[in-house]
């Protein structure tokens, strides 16, 4: 019982942590509000980047299985089609007299077609862009910030870094109960977050 009322403590007192490091506050205030040592707070911020990391690539997980079930998809549709145009293919002509005893003539020609290259354009494109989704191709730097990235695509970063807080505090109030105060720290996110460092 003691065990459960303290990782609820624990959960309870993370969750505030992740909103007051988002809010600007050093880990020496933080360790001030809830009377633990500066060095638990770091502790606290590691687990939580590791959280936000962790969520964030699920996400990315679920979103590259979308779009490869996509290109997937699009490629079966090339091949069906390039296979379609194929072969011989008839077509119906039609000639029409005029005057006195005008008739109507239709004659049926067959035309050899070794299928349209557009096809295989198209499903050399989905092969490409596999391959990118997998990583086969050098990576290319980008001097960018995630937020610029993310702004570049149109998509709200601040939006966005919201969710993640959100995911985190849902998945810290219901997973955290087998988790510990000190012996399950996930490693730090990176070195961008200077709260962890300090």
């Amino acid at each position: 019982m003691a065990s459960i009322k303290r990782d609820i403590k624990v959960a309870e007192r993370r969750r505030d942590v992740a909103e007051m490091y988002l809010g600007g506050f050093t880990q020496a205030e933080i360790a001030h509000k809830w009377r633990v040592s500066q060095q638990q707070i770091s502790q606290d911020l590691k687990y939580i980047h590791a959280a936000w990391l962790q969520a964030a690539t699920m996400d990315f997980d679920r979103l590259k299985a979308r779009e490869l079930a996509r290109i997937n998809r699009l490629e079966r549709e090339y091949w069906r089609a390039w296979s379609e145009s194929r072969g011989t293919h008839e077509k119906t002509v039609t000639t029409k007299s005029e005057g006195e005893g005008a008739y109507t003539k239709a004659q049926i020609e067959r035309e050899q077609s070794a299928g349209d290259p557009r096809y295989l354009a198209g499903v050399q494109w989905c092969i490409e862009q596999r391959l990118k989704v997998f990583g086969v191709y050098a990576a290319q730097k980008l001097d960018l910030t995630w937020r610029e990235l993310a702004e570049r695509e149109g998509i709200d970063a601040g939006a966005a870094f919201e969710a993640m807080v959100q995911h985190y505090a849902v998945i810290t109030s219901g997973a955290n109960e087998s988790g510990s105060d000190s012996g399950s720290e996930a490693p730090d996110g990176g070195s961008r977050d200077h709260a962890v460092s300090s």
